[in-house]
């Protein structure tokens, strides 16, 4: 009897303590789930949205460039492109070789999209290829139940209708680089955009950029895009005039044109103004919106005429018979000279023990 009654008391006191501990164990789990709630809970809450909402930035509208008489030096068209979702195309060389059947699609532009593709999820959707036709629109949409994982994306593309003559000042837009990335990180958010390379396009940039809209994304785990919470629209870009004259420049680059490489600057005396400023030759900066193949590139770059110098502002040369007049007119000014001097030209001019020939070798009397 006695030994049973032992039992009970070692039994009864390791309940207590078995009880005491869990109710400490209780209590502690209790105040620790109150702190989070009450003195964390705000601050877990935003890490939780940061982890579900995420926000896609909108490409804006560049603005556009005038000339003088509001004619487009620059704007902006509607553009069609092929995008792929690897996640949906399984097979990217099979899903190529079927799209190839519509679309003419390059060497060059494969490898670029397999190189953009790389490093990237799965579910993103990857360029292909730019500025589509309507026809080729229509073919991909026709056989989209065939083409999985392939889709079309309608948006804006640079254009410039003027485009040799007006290429060294209005410049052109290209893709985002590494090294413009480096100045401004922002722009990794949002790799479709094309920025100022060359010209007005590069040196007017915080103005034609516009601001970029947004779109609040619900996502999974996986960074998958699950439902649209919220969108602000995109600013577009602010316009910019020059003094430049559309048909004045056109026909200088004409006259230009006639000599092998040859640059001109039309400017009023009075204001400073710069109606045309032509290099000859010039390119065409279309083709760097559109995608420039590395043959193309070499061509521009070993080209000897150096089509991608502007010559009227950047080329390097010896003012020659155009100095003359600031020498003439330092001497009417100081009274060196009359305006009714004459001077005759033999062909040549004798200057101490050494003679300088005229262009001319009979002279200009």
């Amino acid at each position: 009897m006695e030994k049973d009654i032992d039992k009970y008391k070692v039994f009864t006191r390791r309940s207590f303590l078995i009880g005491a501990g869990q109710l400490a164990i209780t209590a502690g789990l209790t105040a620790r789930l109150g702190y989070l709630q009450l003195a964390e809970g705000e601050r877990y809450k935003t890490l939780a949205d940061k982890n579900r909402i995420d926000m896609r930035l909108i490409t804006p509208s560049r603005g556009l460039i005038y000339d003088r008489s509001g004619k487009i030096l620059a704007g902006n068209e509607q553009s069609f492109r092929l995008l792929i979702t690897p996640e949906q195309a399984g097979d990217i060389d099979a899903l190529i070789k079927d799209l190839e059947r519509y679309v003419e699609i390059t060497k060059f532009e494969i490898e670029d999209f397999k190189e953009r593709s790389k490093g990237l999820p799965k579910f993103v959707s990857v360029e292909l290829k730019s500025n589509l036709s309507w026809d080729e629109v229509s073919k991909i949409e026709v056989h989209a139940a065939s083409l999985p994982g392939a889709k079309i994306e309608m948006g804006e593309q640079r254009f410039y209708p003027k485009s040799e003559a007006n290429a060294h000042i209005v410049g052109y837009v290209g893709a985002i680089s590494k090294t413009d990335i480096k100045k401004d990180d922002s722009l990794q958010r949002l790799p479709n955009l094309r920025i100022g390379k060359t010209g007005i396009e590069k040196e007017y940039e915080p103005y034609l950029r516009g601001r970029a809209g947004s779109r609040k994304m619900e996502v999974n785990v996986a960074g998958r895009e699950v439902r649209e919470l919220e969108k602000t629209r995109s600013k577009r870009g602010d316009p910019v005039v020059l003094s430049l004259d559309t048909e004045l420049q056109e026909y200088v680059y004409k006259q230009l044109s006639k000599h092998k490489s040859a640059s001109a600057v039309v400017m009023d005396c009075k204001t400073g103004a710069v109606y045309a400023a032509a290099s000859f030759p010039g390119f065409d900066p279309n083709l760097f919106v559109k995608g420039l193949s590395p043959e193309k590139w070499q061509e521009l770059l070993s080209n000897q005429t150096y089509p991608l110098t502007n010559k009227a502002i950047s080329g390097q040369y010896s003012p020659g018979s155009t100095f003359k007049m600031v020498t003439a007119l330092a001497a009417l000014e100081h009274g060196y000279t009359d305006y009714n001097k004459t001077v005759n030209c033999p062909g040549h001019y004798d200057l101490g023990g050494d003679r300088f020939h005229c262009w001319k070798r009979g002279g200009h009397g």
